[in-house]
């Protein structure tokens, strides 16, 4: 378990909230309907994305051989709930040994700010250096509405590449985001 705390929300006392994160590796058929409705609630995706995402979760919820991609859920942990706080989605990048994409991830909008996303990005590090892939990438638009998510991949030591990779090439108006790991 991962314990994260918190800045108080405007509603709350002064005293130091505590959110307790539960981090999993992987899918079951239970997980796939909140993952599904956390991506369309967030509204940052394309619709390409999304349908990339239902095909993943399907197959990974359902599959007993070598998954696609990789799942990890955060889920924020409050007596006998534990509601979905958000997940990252990634995988090896077919040819290029040690090579991993990261394709998604999302936080729900009422646990940002509080570092799932960090915990989520720290798991996935750890996921690829065990896996001992040497660099993860991802691509974020380049729009004004992605200005956030960029800014965060480059706190987390995502940073910006300038060249292409033949076998990274982002879609028209993305840019391609990697870090080393060591």
């Amino acid at each position: 378990m991962y314990s994260e705390r918190t800045e108080p929300r405007d509603n709350e006392s002064s005293a130091d909230p505590e959110i307790q994160l539960k981090l999993g590796l992987g899918l079951d058929p239970d997980d796939a309907d909140e993952i599904l409705e956390l991506a369309t609630n967030c509204q940052c995706f394309s619709q390409d994305k999304l349908t990339m995402l239902e095909q993943s979760v399907w197959e990974e919820a359902y599959n007993e051989g070598e998954p696609y991609c990789v799942f990890i859920t955060a889920r924020a942990v409050n007596g006998d709930e534990e509601p979905l706080a958000g997940f990252a989605c990634f995988g090896n990048i077919p040819g290029e040994e040690g090579c991993l994409e990261l394709y998604l991830v999302a936080v729900d909008e009422e646990f940002r700010e509080i570092g799932i996303g960090s915990a989520l990005l720290d798991e996935v590090s750890r996921q690829a250096a065990a896996a001992e892939s040497g660099t993860i990438f991802c691509e974020v638009p380049e729009n004004k509405a992605h200005e956030a998510a960029r800014s965060f991949f480059e706190s987390q030591g995502y940073l910006r590449q300038t060249r292409h990779y033949r076998f990274f090439i982002p879609e028209k108006g993305n840019a391609v985001f990697a870090k080393a790991i060591s």
